[in-house]
């Protein structure tokens, strides 16, 4: 940053917001703040009052001097705004349309033909997302396996739970694949899932783009409780809410999913498909940079 030169500066999240704000101001050019998440409510700095402190710190002293600051939804504008009166501009990090020109069969990706496929995908597979529990109602489920496509730091523990619970026919564990490709499995899923726990304000408040995906490959979407996710879910009708993370909850809302079947929630997927893809979203950042040319 110091030895080069540039007309904006644009900081992705607060670890890297002292750095351009330093040379922004040297070089007196705008700064841009881009918040992906409620960075003083990830899960790493919870338990950690010294560590969480310093970076609340940086961020009340440092927010209000960007000259523009975006965030990913509404829940988490609010949040910014009621800890430093600042308003933030919300740009949703949501699925652009485009989907593979040609579809892979299930038998060309090494998918079982007759079972019912969920999936998870992305690459945030971490503690707290869910999938410990829906490994234990994936036991109560017949024909049923589980894709898990991507990275995650809780991907080693559910790959020993598979070994040890006998799991290792009931679920797939696919390494990280270009995005295109990615959604080659997405498409051949039959229910999507987003399993995030309500324990800190960073995932009570997420809407992972992995749920835009799964809309626009037209597959329903079984999520928990938490505010984004399942306010989009229920005003389109795409899927069910499950209200607690026990097998039995799971299991039901998957049921459930099953009987309706796809068709039953077509007509949702189609608009919720059209009314949120990036195409769309993507003309907030073109406006929010064109006063800087």
């Amino acid at each position: 940053l110091i030895f080069r030169k540039f007309d904006l500066y644009l900081s992705n999240n607060l670890d890297t917001l002292l750095p351009n704000f330093l040379v922004s101001r040297m070089r007196a050019k705008p700064l841009v703040y881009d918040s992906h998440e409620y960075f003083t409510g990830v899960p790493e700095i919870q338990g950690r009052p010294v560590v969480k402190g310093i970076w609340s710190f940086l961020e009340r002293w440092l927010l209000p001097k960007a000259n523009d600051f975006i965030t990913v939804n509404q829940s988490i504008a609010s949040l910014y705004y009621d800890d430093y009166g600042v308003v933030a501009e919300v740009v949703r990090n949501i699925s652009d349309s485009q989907l593979p020109e040609v579809h892979k069969t299930r038998a060309a990706l090494g998918i079982p033909q007759d079972v019912y496929v969920l999936i998870n995908q992305g690459s945030g597979i971490n503690t707290d997302r869910g999938m410990e529990e829906a490994f234990e109602a994936l036991k109560k489920m017949d024909h049923t396996i589980l894709m898990l496509v991507g990275i995650g730091d809780v991907l080693p523990l559910l790959k020993e739970k598979a070994r040890l619970e006998g799991l290792q026919e009931k679920v797939l564990f696919i390494p990280p694949q270009p995005y295109l490709e990615m959604l080659q499995y997405t498409l051949n899923a039959d229910c999507g899932l987003s399993l995030d726990k309500d324990t800190n304000l960073n995932y009570r408040y997420s809407l992972p783009n992995k749920l835009f995906d799964y809309v626009k490959c037209h597959i329903p979407v079984l999520v928990s409780d938490v505010v984004e996710v399942s306010s989009v879910v229920r005003n389109y009708d795409i899927g069910e809410v499950i209200p607690d993370h026990s097998a039995a909850s799971i299991c039901e809302g998957i049921e459930t999913i099953r009987k309706k079947g796809k068709a039953f929630y077509s007509p949702g997927l189609e608009k919720a498909a059209r009314e949120n893809n990036w195409d769309e979203e993507r003309q907030k950042l073109v406006e929010i940079f064109r006063k800087y040319q």
